[in-house]
């Protein structure tokens, strides 16, 4: 039996799409499991132990965490510092005019594989992971974008319907 390694991503993620993010009953992060596990690389020769590993990788856990941190200086240090630990990206977070961290979340992923395995299928997991952070996250401001310019659209039609009330 292999040992259970263990590697967290940390990303920038409102703590309002952590649901959105892992899906109803964890549907979202199974399915990027099962996509990682599907573009990892396998050598051909060996397909028995490589349905095994398959069937290990399938069954890691994963767990996301919103992360509240208050120094940034010293997540960026442990992070530099660590090797089951990292940024999604090639990022650190940044605390915005008034003071205030973004939202971090934690992605824990844990698997009882050999460490190439293992490895191999981060890369994977990262990849699957950036490509749904970065969805939700465009997803959520274009949201958040249209209910600004349809209050802007009520607000500028409510002036002009006030302006002509006033010129009548």
């Amino acid at each position: 039996m292999e040992p259970s390694r263990v590697h967290t991503f940390y990303a920038e993620l409102p703590f309002s799409l952590i649901g959105s993010l892992i899906g109803r009953e964890g549907t979202r992060l199974k399915h990027m499991v099962s996509q990682a596990v599907r573009i990892l690389p396998f050598p051909k020769e060996d397909t028995t132990d490589t349905g095994n590993i398959k069937t290990a990788l399938q069954k890691s856990s994963i767990k996301v965490q919103q992360h509240v941190y208050t120094d940034v200086e010293a997540l960026v240090h442990r992070l530099e510092d660590s090797e089951v630990a990292s940024f999604l990206w090639d990022w650190t977070p940044e605390v915005d005019e008034e003071g205030k961290a973004p939202d971090l979340v934690r992605v824990t992923v844990r698997a009882s594989v050999p460490e190439p395995c293992f490895n191999g299928f981060l890369a994977c997991f990262r990849a699957t992971l950036d490509a749904t952070v970065t969805t939700l996250i465009e997803d959520h401001y274009a949201k958040e974008q249209a209910v600004q310019d349809a209050l802007e659209g009520v607000i500028l039609i409510d002036s002009s319907e006030s302006e002509s009330e006033s010129e009548a």
